[in-house]
């Protein structure tokens, strides 16, 4: 047979007006290349039937099987086309459903299109109409109509034969399952009586949509002389390949068209619809399929219409399919569509035959979309509705159970309620947030109960952290007021006070203390960073109070909240009574050492949950605020990695925001200022959170160090939360704040800010240098203002209170203190300072107390010394990218610096390093082997580093502090020329090219 030869038919009869159903249409005419490759065998035999009834006059019947879109109508075309080619007269039609009641509508349908329209025509048009409508005539009009009838199948029966007496007749009938009872009568008397014409009856149908009537016209046919039946499988992937390479010459690859395979189901309708989508797609000049195939508007009309022409059981059947999800229970199906386990077994049945679907669940998530996306919402979410209940009925899973809740919009009922609070635990578990979220939304909306709405809004203000904290302050604003209208159980009031403590809302939990009177039983606070955490797990998950910075963040001005006074005693102890002293940093070394001992073991073996975030950031905070600064990037690295692996960014960003102030702690301005850029593109625009303004403020101090005033302006401009006055993180944001107005002169301004800041740290308890060194802040802008007396004091003030606490606050301290000193003293205070400053790690401040400490040496006449520190302080800053210190006094002598000192914001001004290049040739250090590494054969860069002597070590650690050789030589009493020998060897080791190079963090028992 020549390719070719056969051509669409046309239609005589309308299918629909929906436009899918239009390009499935005329998808279907390109079928017929699809014919050759899959029907070859089934069009031979349909061909050799006809033969035969020619050869012997004799009529034949033939019924050919398929399920939608499986091309039995174009089977059917193309053998009306070759008859018709030899000479045959065809007569063909198609039954439609809407038609399938009207009486002899598909006979008449033949007639239309046949010779003998004229003679038969009218009488076909009298006898569609229905009986009389009187009653006393319905009877006799019955028996009339029934002649005529009977009249009417002779006649058509003998035009027929008359018809086929010149030469043969085909009369094609496709999907005759929805033909009308009488039409298919009298098809049933032409095959009984004109078994000896040349007649070929052909008829199509597909198995699934059979109705009654139909199901009686198949059985009689089987009785008829000549009667051949057709089934057209699906494509098989031999054809599935086949027809892809006539599409795309060329090779194809194996996994390619197994992706065809499995997402046509072999349907030809379907198959063709992927590759137009596919021409779509990939454009008209594509010489070979895509290998991860996209479904576009070409397949969901393919599938629908493959759906509609399956009749209402399949349509039926399949939107049970999409509701459900997934392989479905055979009970639960019929049950939610209200079918018979016959009929939807052979509803099943037929889909599978269609490819769309395979045992109880669709091929593809896109077939399954695409029956959900055209269903109605009012019965999708009906179906949901439904599927919940009977779900439910049958003790499934609560995930299953929700899941449908959530599709439907709505729970009935307490037990709706009570199903979606335990899938959203269960949705936790496997973290999925968004998902759990969901469930508790629906589940407060559906609550009638205030108390458990209260409830379910606190866990969703919990768990809501892990997306963001703005998330998480909404549920907490919505709680807020609603306790101010609803009473609740002293449990409930004191979970949601710890939660707003853990958020910093310290005005707020105030509020509802005072509120709500709590009861005299409260417990005493805990003195370990084990009670913090481990309380947590002991409260049944409740987080522990800990103001936090945070991330994540609603906008307005912000002042100062309103002075109420004093926290009431009760409730300071509600506040802060769970709260570990270590964390403030005040207690004594040996306590200090085991209290970051314990906080790292809890660290360690505590996972990390909703009720566990807020004390795990607690104790990284706490670690930070007392130095162990290295210990804090580890561990927020790590549970950063746990957090982006569990989806959860709001952690994240907490984290990274924390490792960013850590990472500012120890002076790297750089990856301080990555980080907070990260978390502040992170953080959504539209809700802003208090948390926002700690990492702003962290950013301002950051640009301030970098001499970048404008950004810091831009910074501080940013919109912030109303409520961020109200919050813990109003004191950093007030600091910063008060650090830029320093930085422009502003002296009063700053102030100002260093003191509102401090007042309401003691207002609410968080008076502590650790969390916030207002007083040393305070004591610069009064250094600019002249008040020597009043810095003095707040320093020494703040020393006091650190006394035992990190090294970086009695660092910041003794700086200060030695700043505000007389002249007679300051060089010892700031080699304090040096020493605490370089145990905490903080490059920058250690930057700041080498440009003061160069003043002071200038000042006591000790130039070499001067120089030598001023140096270091500038590549210390050059390292650290504080251009604030490298730029502030270009232009100015060491002199004028140094009388300037006591009124520097944040050390005395660098010498220019001109001038210090001056000063270090006008005084060389006698016999200092600086340039031994350079000249010798390799340079400094050759070779790994190696480790240093003990004796090598105190020579390069007292160098480094700016001692000459021969003071050298009589601090560790060794002659000159050991030192010198020493020096030689530390700086190969090292591979530095002088003393200059040499690091500061030399660790030493001599005193420097």
């Amino acid at each position: 047979m020549r390719k070719g030869v056969f051509r669409p038919f046309r239609r005589s009869v309308r299918v629909s007006c929906h436009a899918g159903v239009a390009r499935a249409t005329r998808l279907r005419g390109c079928l017929f290349c699809m014919v050759l490759f899959g029907r070859t065998e089934e069009m031979k035999l349909l061909v050799s039937v006809y033969s035969a009834l020619c050869s012997s006059g004799r009529s034949a019947t033939i019924l050919v099987e398929a399920a939608p879109g499986c091309g039995k109508s174009a089977v059917m075309a193309a053998l009306a086309e070759h008859a018709e080619s030899a000479g045959a007269v065809v007569l063909q039609t198609v039954a439609v459903p809407h038609e399938s009641e009207v009486p002899l509508s598909l006979l008449r349908n033949i007639v239309d299109g046949s010779p003998f329209y004229d003679m038969l025509a009218p009488r076909f048009r009298a006898l569609s109409g229905g009986p009389s409508t009187e009653q006393d005539d319905a009877a006799c009009e019955q028996i009339r109509r029934d002649s005529e009838r009977y009249e009417l199948q002779r006649e058509f029966c003998a035009s027929l034969r008359e018809l086929s007496r010149t030469t043969p007749v085909v009369l094609a009938v496709d999907d005759v399952q929805h033909g009308d009872r009488e039409s298919l009568r009298q098809l049933l008397h032409l095959a009984r009586h004109c078994r000896t014409a040349p007649l070929m009856m052909l008829f199509t149908r597909s198995p699934a949509t059979c109705g009654r009537q139909e199901i009686g016209f198949g059985a009689e046919l089987l009785r008829q002389p000549n009667f051949t039946r057709v089934r057209l499988p699906r494509l098989d992937r031999g054809a599935v390949l086949g027809l892809l390479a006539e599409a795309w010459p060329g090779r194809q690859e194996a996994h390619t068209v197994d992706r065809y395979v499995a997402l046509s189901g072999g349907n030809p309708l379907l198959l063709r619809a992927l590759m137009e989508d596919h021409r779509a797609h990939a454009g008209p000049g594509a010489n070979r399929p895509l290998t991860e195939l996209r479904t576009g508007q070409s397949y969901r009309d393919a599938l629908l219409v493959c759906l509609e022409r399956g009749g209402e059981l399949s349509r039926k059947v399949a939107t049970g399919l999409a509701v459900l999800g997934g392989p479905a229970h055979g009970d639960l199906l019929a049950d939610l569509l209200a079918l018979s386990p016959g009929q939807l077994t052979e509803t099943l049945n037929a889909l599978a035959e269609s490819g769309i679907v395979e045992g109880r669940a669709f091929r593809s998530p896109h077939a399954r979309d695409t029956v959900l996306n055209a269903l109605d919402p009012a019965r999708r979410h009906e179906l949901h509705s439904r599927a919940a209940e009977l779900l439910h009925a049958r003790g499934a899973p609560p995930c299953a159970t929700a899941e449908h809740l959530v599709q439907a919009g709505r729970a009935d009922g307490v037990w709706g309620v009570g199903v979606l609070r335990e899938a959203a635990e269960q949705a936790l578990l496997d973290d999925h947030v968004k998902q759990a979220v969901s469930y508790l939304e629906l589940a407060h909306a559906a609550c009638e109960d205030p108390t458990r709405r209260i409830e379910i809004r606190i866990r969703l203000a919990l768990i809501a952290q892990r997306i963001s904290a703005a998330t998480a302050e909404l549920h907490l604003a919505e709680v807020s007021e609603t306790l101010r209208l609803c009473p609740v159980p002293d449990e409930t009031v004191g979970s949601f006070v710890e939660l707003l403590l853990a958020h910093g809302w310290l005005e707020q939990a105030r509020d509802i203390i005072e509120r709500t009177a709590p009861g005299d039983g409260e417990p005493d606070g805990a003195g370990t960073a084990e009670d913090e955490i481990c309380g947590a797990w002991d409260r049944g998950g409740e987080p522990a109070p800990w103001p936090l910075a945070a991330s994540s963040p609603d906008t307005g001005a912000q002042e100062d909240p309103p002075d109420c006074g004093a926290v009431p005693p009760r409730a300071q102890g509600r506040l802060w009574g769970r709260r570990p002293a270590a964390s403030w940093g005040t207690q004594r070394p040996r306590e200090l050492e085991q209290y970051v001992a314990g906080a790292e073991g809890l660290l360690e073996i505590t996972p990390l949950m909703d009720f566990t975030f807020y004390p795990l950031l607690g104790a990284m905070q706490s670690l930070l605020h007392n130095g162990a600064v290295d210990r804090v990037v580890h561990w927020c690295d790590t549970f950063t990695r746990r957090s982006a692996h569990r989806d959860a960014p709001g952690w994240e960003a907490s984290f990274a925001a924390l490792r960013a102030e850590a990472s500012l702690h120890r002076g790297d301005l750089a990856a301080a200022e990555k980080g907070l850029r990260d978390c502040l593109s992170a953080l959504p625009q539209r809700h802003r959170s208090t948390s926002e303004g700690a990492v702003v403020a962290h950013l301002v101090v950051v640009k301030i160090a970098q001499g970048d005033l404008d950004e810091a302006a831009r910074c501080l401009s940013r919109p912030t939360a109303r409520s961020l006055a109200g919050s813990v993180h109003w004191l950093v944001y007030r600091r910063a704040r008060g650090l830029y107005h320093l930085a422009n002169h502003r002296y009063h301004s700053a102030l100002r800010d260093f003191n509102a800041a401090g007042r309401l740290a003691g207002l609410w308890g968080l008076d502590r240098p650790g969390l916030l060194p207002w007083r040393t802040d305070a004591a610069e802008a009064m250094l600019r203002l002249g008040e020597r007396e009043e810095a003095l004091r707040l320093a020494t003030e703040q020393l006091a209170m650190a006394e035992n606490g990190s090294p970086r606050v009695r660092g910041i301290s003794l700086r200060m203190r030695a700043l505000a000193a007389d002249q007679h003293g300051r060089v010892a205070l700031l080699g304090e300072a040096l020493t605490e400053l370089r145990r905490s790690g903080d490059r920058l401040a250690v930057a700041r107390v080498l440009f003061d400490l160069a003043d002071a040496h200038e000042e006591a006449g000790e130039s070499r010394r001067a120089v030598v520190s001023r140096r270091r302080a500038t590549r210390l800053a050059k390292e650290c990218g504080a251009r604030s210190l490298l730029h502030r006094d270009e232009g100015g002598s060491a002199p004028e610096a140094s009388k300037r000192i006591h009124l520097a914001c944040a050390g005395a001004l660098p010498v220019p390093p001109e001038e210090a290049e001056a000063q270090a040739e006008a005084e060389p250090d006698e016999g200092a082997p600086d340039e031994v590494a350079a000249d010798r054969p390799g340079g400094p860069a050759a070779g790994p580093r190696q480790e240093l002597s003990d004796s090598e070590r105190k020579v390069a650690a007292l160098a480094a502090n700016g001692y000459t050789n021969r003071e050298i030589s009589v601090r560790l009493f060794i002659t000159k020329s050991t030192v010198e020998q020493h020096l030689t060897r530390v700086y190969r080791k090292l591979r530095v090219a002088g003393r200059e190079e040499l690091p500061l963090d030399l660790e030493t028992s001599v005193e420097v």
